[in-house]
């Protein structure tokens, strides 16, 4: 059962009834076991109703041992750490329990951000676990020591092979250096033999979402939501996942649940106005990203949507700021880079204008207005490119006959639906779309996702051959090179001079990560 289905979502965000069905349910017939009923509960998955026995559990039998742990680890999966260190504190001199829940308790001290009392706590035990070691790879992130997080990471693995938490970690430190199939593999192997594990789940979907797996990634953070109703990273990747297939009333669902749980978050914030001002509600999108006040500046998304809204308001020297801050916190956008240049341009900073746009004016499918833009200023500033940029403004404005052919196309490719992407280019090529640069390196791109690498190479080496210094086209060939053989060192050379063209190309620099 697809479980985004709109009934279930609408029970989803109305959270409140559900409580009320099973309040109304125990007024019926309450289990005579609260604490069995919890751990029954707690095994299907359902640590909403199995938190709500145990606490009838132990407001019956308040020193039951058993379910104060239990109760401390729901409170951990529905991510209420201090309500958690409150149970496992508890515990602490019971002789069956006791070194489990001060590990627990360590966790709780480090999912709350306080790694001074998850070291405290470790100290009591010693490094006995895998969730101690896990807590202490964290804590060490945490505060900046990446080298003693390596070091414990290698450590517990070493004593701890199976430990489901250090597992998880090492799958991100794959999935860090771009080793997918690997932190797929571990990932997927935690979870069939824990399917509670939302740690492992999240990642997964966060590493399907990145492929461009979409169904992949929807399943994993739907079973997330399931074990926690009020995960926001799940709920708020479903949003994007609805958005990018073009869903955006189940979009608009998901980001009011979000809404429900905190109101005013910055990323739920973001959506909400990244959706008004794609619709063209330029005012309504400016009202919700004020409303956050200062919050979140250093959240580059959010800066780069600052910037192009206050572009769209003639709010030049605020664009400006927000943009600029948008490139120094590493971000990269080809409209933030036409925009600031603009912008620019109105002040009469030509010279800043012109560096700003080099990057677009250099790709093949850069448009008529930052063409037209780019000609402008080499004027202005006496560059022999003028001619050739004015040339090429002209062209970008003609009737580009596959231009509805490439919209569809790009829809699929967001929504992750590759094989229908690849049959759309696969016509438009043979309708004459072979000699498009553009249209090459996309058809590559997409015959690549399909499987078949040496399709994609043949596509990707015609596309560089007609645009040989395009970064984009570039990187498109040389991981496509690596992906048919993985040391290739045509494909490596290729993605190192891709990121010396666009060194603020993220997934070119994830390609770079992936070959070094």
């Amino acid at each position: 059962m697809n479980i985004l289905e709109k009934p279930v979502l609408r029970a989803l965000l109305t959270s409140a009834v559900g409580v009320s069905l099973f309040l109304t349910a125990a007024c019926d017939g309450a289990p005579s076991d609260p604490y069995a009923a919890a751990v029954q509960a707690s095994e299907d998955g359902d640590f909403q109703a199995s938190r709500l026995f145990l606490q009838k559990a132990l407001d019956a039998e308040p020193d039951n041992a058993a379910a104060i742990m239990l109760y401390g680890k729901t409170q951990l999966v529905l991510e209420n750490p201090e309500g958690a260190a409150e149970q496992f504190k508890k515990l602490a001199n019971n002789p069956e329990f006791s070194a489990e829940a001060n590990d627990l308790l360590a966790k709780a001290y480090v999912q709350s951000g306080n790694s001074k009392l998850a070291f405290e706590a470790l100290e009591t035990n010693g490094m006995n676990s895998g969730i101690a070691y896990a807590v202490s790879v964290v804590a060490h992130l945490s505060d900046g020591n990446a080298d003693s997080a390596v070091a414990m990471l290698d450590q517990g693995l070493a004593k701890f092979p199976d430990a489901p938490d250090l597992r998880v970690l090492d799958a991100k430190r794959s999935f860090d250096s771009r080793k997918l199939s690997k932190a797929r593999s571990t990932l997927a192997s935690v979870i069939d033999e824990d399917p509670m594990m939302m740690e492992a789940r999240l990642l997964l979907g966060r590493l399907e979402m990145g492929e461009r797996s979409l169904d992949k990634a929807k399943e994993q953070f739907a079973q997330v939501v399931r074990i926690n109703p009020w995960n926001l990273p799940a709920i708020l990747s479903l949003a994007a996942i609805a958005r990018d297939e073009g869903d955006e009333e189940t979009a608009a669902d998901w980001l009011n649940r979000a809404k429900e749980i905190s109101p005013g978050h910055p990323v739920g914030v973001y959506f909400a106005a990244q959706m008004a001002y794609d619709a063209g509600n330029v005012d309504q999108a400016h009202i919700l990203v004020q409303s956050l006040g200062t919050k979140s500046a250093e959240f580059p998304a959010l800066r780069l949507l600052r910037g192009m809204i206050s572009a769209q308001r003639g709010q030049t020297h605020t664009a400006i700021s927000e943009l600029e801050r948008f490139f120094r916190l590493g971000g990269e956008s080809a409209p933030a880079r036409i925009a600031l240049a603009s912008q620019y341009n109105a002040t009469g900073a030509n010279q800043k204008a012109w560096e700003m746009l080099q990057p677009v004016l250099q790709s093949s499918n850069a448009n008529a207005g930052a063409l037209a833009l780019g000609a402008n200023l080499a004027s202005k500033l006496g560059r022999p490119e003028q001619a050739k940029l004015a040339q090429r403004a002209a062209q970008a404005q003609g009737v580009d006959p596959f231009a509805a052919n490439m919209v569809k196309a790009g829809a699929a490719m967001r929504a992750g639906k590759w094989k229908e992407a690849d049959t759309i280019y696969q016509k438009v090529l043979k309708a004459g779309g072979n000699t498009n640069p553009v249209i090459l390196n996309n058809a590559a791109y997409a015959r690549l996702k399909t499987g078949d690498k040496q399709g994609a190479v043949s596509l990707a080496r015609k596309a560089v051959k007609l645009s040989p210094d395009d970064p984009i086209i570039l990187d498109t060939l040389g991981w496509s090179l690596v992906q048919l053989d993985p040391q290739s060192s045509e494909g490596r050379d290729l993605i190192r001079r891709a990121l010396d063209l666009a060194p603020g190309n993220r997934e070119i620099a994830e390609h770079w990560v992936a070959v070094s």
